[in-house]
């Protein structure tokens, strides 16, 4: 900070003076700050962007900038903002201020190179020149809504918004002021970071602070209870920008991680897939509630990665990592359990998994309805048993559709033609078809005569094209009765 000139003493009418307590009324301190008793000060201002502004990390220089074709083959994601940092400007009034000798001022900012604040400075100076006059205002007020526009920056293609090229030199940092370049004199230093990764972070961790503040400052509707409520009692989701009152997403949050839900913690807007961030979830839950957030998020993570699998011990649960990538055996460091990664049991060396018949259902189902990824990822876990099992469950449905088993020793029979009175090629056993029920051998026919039966005359039921010869026959045995008792008359 430089000092004023030897016996420069304050003249509370002077016109200096009134420049500093005007300044002062306007900006916050945490804008404007004067040293006390001096004609000396600092002003941070921030520059307007009116929709949004894409930063190029490295790539094609704008004019001017001095970048090196080393510098252009660096390249980093381009960056969106609606805030950028702000400009540094240190002051001090001369004596014979503003008459006479313009401010003498040190202009700094850490997103533009030497050569571009150059240009902006002898713009601040080319106005002093022009008026003459009291000038500090005028220099704030051009800093914070037409520097940008004398930079003449190019448009993003994609983004249709204004491209600032950002390209940091080798070798910056400290010895940037150093180099400062002279307007007028002038000093003029950058406060350039030391990579384009930490310039990087450093412009998003700034946008993203300030982009908070101006959100917390105002009122928004909750798209959920269409209330209007402060920024302090809503929340935001990114990068969508839809906006919820903290009280439905309390409810919202504690809905899901109560079903277990945790990765679907997302925006509740139709079709929105912008996920809560963990800060924002602990913000407005129990700690209880967000420790076992915490707890299945690790879990989800966990059981996403093919080299980690959990303990199939309950008193145990910790993570295991695998043997190797083709090796089905795990270990756990912490109970010394041995087991196999894809049956969950003690480990049973060569011999296949022992899966049970509703879990070899559920494979069967997961199998037959899911695509080409997902059976790839059965066939890799299961090997060729899965389609062992899709072929068994396929024979099994056929069987109970087509066969009836045997109520003795259990055989499968198929029935291709004839009554109803079934014989098992097996072990002889008689059975009805329609009911399973075991038949006397002595007369099998008994149980399609007794009234009482649930198959009472159903011995010809279900044979195709034989309704009408059974009806034939019967009208053959009533002639034939007729018959013989016009005989005995």
């Amino acid at each position: 900070m430089m000092n004023s000139a030897s016996g420069d003493a304050v003249d509370p009418g002077s016109e200096r003076e009134l420049e500093l307590a005007l300044l002062s009324s306007i900006y916050p301190t945490s804008k404007f700050q004067r040293v006390p008793g001096e004609f000396t000060g600092v002003g941070l201002v921030s520059p307007e962007i009116t929709d949004g502004l894409v930063v190029q990390f490295g790539g094609k220089s704008q004019a001017g900038d001095g970048a090196s074709t080393a510098e252009e083959i660096t390249r980093l994601d381009s960056l969106q903002v609606n805030h950028l940092p702000e400009f540094v400007l240190n002051f001090q009034l001369p004596e014979d201020y503003p008459v006479e000798c313009p401010p003498e001022y040190t202009l700094a900012c850490k997103w533009l190179p030497p050569k571009q604040l150059q240009k902006i400075c002898s713009k601040l100076d080319a106005m002093w020149s022009e008026s003459r006059d009291a000038i500090l205002y005028n220099w704030v007020q051009f800093l914070r809504c037409d520097a940008l526009d004398l930079l003449d920056l190019d448009t993003d293609e994609a983004a249709q918004k204004p491209l600032l090229v950002v390209n940091v030199q080798q070798g910056s940092g400290s010895n940037n002021a150093a180099a400062a370049a002279k307007s007028n004199g002038q000093a003029l230093s950058a406060q350039t970071a030391s990579s384009l990764h930490q310039l990087r972070r450093s412009l998003r961790e700034h946008d993203l602070a300030e982009r908070a503040n101006t959100f917390a400052t105002g009122f928004h509707d909750c798209e959920v209870c269409f209330m209007t409520h402060s920024g302090s009692q809503s929340m935001q989701f990114l990068p969508c920008h839809h906006t919820y009152c903290n009280e439905c997403m309390t409810s919202y949050f504690d809905v899901q991680i109560s079903d277990g839900a945790v990765t679907s913690l997302t925006c509740p807007s139709a079709d929105c897939e912008s996920q809560a961030l963990p800060t924002q979830v602990k913000a407005l839950i129990p700690a209880e509630q967000y420790d076992k957030y915490e707890r299945l998020l690790l879990q989800r993570g966990l059981e996403s990665m093919e080299e980690i699998v959990l303990c199939p011990s309950r008193f145990c649960q910790k993570p295991v990592i695998r043997d190797s990538a083709s090796s089905n055996m795990a270990t756990c460091a912490v109970c010394r359990l041995s087991f196999c990664v894809l049956c969950k049991r003690t480990w049973h060396g060569v011999n296949p998994c022992a899966i049970g018949t509703k879990e070899r259902a559920r494979l069967v189902k997961l199998y037959n309805e899911g695509d080409s990824e997902v059976r790839a990822a059965l066939e890799a876990k299961h090997g060729t048993r899965i389609k062992r099992y899709v072929e068994e469950a396929v024979s099994e449905s056929w069987l109970h559709a087509n066969s009836q088993s045997c109520p003795s020793c259990g055989c499968h029979i198929q029935k291709t033609a004839g009554c109803n009175k079934m014989a098992c090629s097996r072990c002889r056993c008689t059975f009805c078809w329609l009911c399973s029920k075991q038949l006397n051998k002595g007369d099998p026919y008994a149980h399609f005569s007794d009234r009482q039966a649930p198959c009472f005359n159903r011995l010809f039921d279900g044979m195709l094209g034989l309704e009408d010869d059974a009806d034939a026959f019967e009208d053959e045995l009533d002639e034939l009765e007729r018959l013989q008792i016009l005989e005995l008359v």
